[in-house]
């Protein structure tokens, strides 16, 4: 149940930052979103790479329990201009991420993050 209403807040947080995008030009979202074999890719190897890939980028970040079934990871950078969340999420014999970059302004560090903390996970499931 845990599970179903941290999918809930992801869908309602994506579809909420879309219509917000709409009224300001300025506002970027990137995500990603993807479902891998718990074999190649587990909560706990996602949650590591999501936090390396965050440190690499000096974006400073928050991690809930790594223990849960479902892990955020939320931060932003330095600057004030973006935010970053991030959730892996065990999903039966699957992981699933959704990486978050809202940024102020085109080419944030925050929007650029999507892109490289999905090519990291993809890279890290090989």
């Amino acid at each position: 149940m845990k599970m179903m209403s941290t999918v809930g807040g992801v869908i309602t947080l994506i579809a909420a930052s879309t219509i917000g995008a709409r009224a300001n030009d300025d506002f970027k979202l990137e995500y990603r979103i993807e479902r891998i074999d718990a074999g190649r890719l587990s909560v706990g190897r996602c949650t590591e790479t999501l936090r390396r890939t965050a440190q690499e980028n000096s974006i400073p970040v928050a991690v809930s329990d790594p223990r849960d079934e479902a892990v955020v990871i939320s931060g932003g950078p330095r600057d004030g201009k973006g935010a970053i969340i991030a959730y892996c999420i065990a999903a039966g014999d699957k992981t699933v991420y959704v990486v978050q970059g809202i940024g102020y302004r085109a080419g944030t560090a925050a929007t650029a993050f999507a892109d490289k903390a999905h090519a990291d996970l993809l890279k890290a499931s090989q």
